[in-house]
């Protein structure tokens, strides 16, 4: 009977609406709309989904989940990887503690500042590493791409750094392993994200916060931290799109091709509209009141040999644990090195 209800729908037409089916997609994200890489996951992504199911009778209903409204930031992994939600922002750097591979950029500071070359540059090293995407799976999430790139970090602060030794006895807020940058420097690190600094500077928990400038702005950060110090730690590759995997292997292979096209365009997206708006926001804090201090190439190179190596101490954790740590590390400063990237210090050497 059933065989017979398809040739009678067909023949009137009617198969789309008979046939089509409607999937149920949650976006989560720990951090809200105001930020990029959120964004463009209700914009871009999403988009680019629909386009590229247009005529194949699967119907895409969105649920966003944004803003510690399902899970707060970094609690991604585990909403994905639980079955909470579809699709979601995987912010790896809050998850090194599962994730302790996906911290390559982290833990080799200094580098370029263009989101693009590093972006390149970490997709080579990915590509030829089974580990990274073996990490997600662990962890219930398979990796749809999309990765972004945040540009380069800055320290803003509510006292005047003119020379190195302001920073003695400073408390400063960091995301994740960047809380490793202030070793040595006589700074006292304290873990942070942009979902705490405003209230983190307001309160004085912390008197100056390391972060990216296309974060620092719609936070506001300008308003509690006017100084604005041109440190250059590099561009930082933060995070990717992943999909919860039991769900994602059970979809029909146009949907499966559909997520993956739409990261590919996210990520695509996020990295034009990351580069203009990096100089853009600095800018922009400065005409609000910020002011920028551009430190000279003495006060980098003393900031990156005053810290330890960093570099390799993650890199022979990653050893112990059976992953290719001094591999991707030899590998990743290559690919910086073929592109002529900028480097302070040689992380592997």
């Amino acid at each position: 009977m059933k065989k017979y209800l398809v040739v009678l729908l067909l023949a009137l037409g009617l198969s789309n609406f008979s046939l089509a089916q409607t999937v149920t997609i949650g976006l989560v994200s720990g951090h809200s709309p105001a930020f990029l890489w959120v964004e463009l996951l209700r914009t871009t992504f999403r988009q680019e989904v629909e386009a590229r199911l247009a005529g194949s009778g699967i119907r895409v209903e969105w649920r966003e989940f944004f803003g510690g409204a399902l899970a707060p930031v970094g609690g991604e992994l585990d909403a994905l990887g639980g079955g909470l939600a579809q699709v979601g922002v995987v912010p790896t750097l809050f998850n090194l503690n599962r994730l302790p591979i996906y911290g390559l950029t982290y833990y080799t500071p200094f580098g370029s500042g263009d989101p693009s070359l590093i972006a390149e540059a970490v997709a080579a090293v990915q590509n030829k590493t089974p580990a990274f995407r073996e990490a997600l799976v662990r962890n219930g999430v398979v990796p749809l791409g999309g990765g972004f790139t945040l540009d380069s970090y800055q320290l803003m602060t509510t006292f005047p750094v003119r020379q190195f030794a302001d920073l003695r006895g400073k408390r400063i807020c960091a995301p994740g392993p960047a809380v490793t940058w202030l070793e040595g420097t006589g700074a006292v690190g304290v873990a942070g994200n942009l979902a705490t600094y405003y209230q983190d500077l307001s309160t004085g928990a912390c008197q100056g916060v390391i972060v990216f400038p296309t974060g620092a702005l719609p936070a506001r950060l300008h308003e509690v931290a006017k100084n604005v110090v041109l440190v250059d730690f590099g561009a930082q590759f933060a995070g990717l799109l992943g999909a919860n995997n039991r769900w994602f292997e059970a979809q029909p292979e146009p949907l499966k091709r559909a997520l993956l096209a739409g990261a590919e365009k996210y990520a695509a997206e996020y990295a034009r509209i990351s580069r203009e708006r990096a100089s853009g926001a600095l800018a922009e804090m400065e005409r609000r009141g910020a002011t920028l201090i551009r430190v000279g190439d003495d006060f980098k190179r003393r900031w990156a040999f005053t810290m330890p190596n960093i570099a390799e101490r993650w890199a022979n954790e990653l050893n112990l644990q059976g992953a290719p740590g001094t591999q991707v590390l030899s590998n990743y400063m290559t690919e910086l090195r073929n592109r002529k990237a900028p480097l302070v210090r040689q992380w592997d050497r």
